[in-house]
């Protein structure tokens, strides 16, 4: 699992397209475990041919898209 103080860190590293989530420090590690991640990486780096090309969609619920914060609305 990739780690970044700011969105603007991991977007430079990863790529435009990446999705990103905004977890505090203290739960990374509990986070790491529950997806299943072998190791936690901080500023890594993603390969181009690793990168998402377009924006990524979640098919699974309209409904979600009312739930989500997004990044400019985190200081209002």
């Amino acid at each position: 699992m990739l780690v970044f103080s700011t969105p603007e860190e991991a977007w430079a590293a990863c790529g435009p397209y990446q999705p990103l989530s905004a977890i505090s420090m203290e739960r990374v590690e509990a986070v790491a475990n529950e997806c299943g991640a072998s190791a936690v990486v901080r500023n890594g780096w993603l390969d181009e041919d690793a990168r998402h090309r377009t924006p990524v969609q979640d098919r699974r619920s309209r409904a979600r898209d009312d739930n989500v914060m997004r990044i400019g609305e985190l200081g209002e």
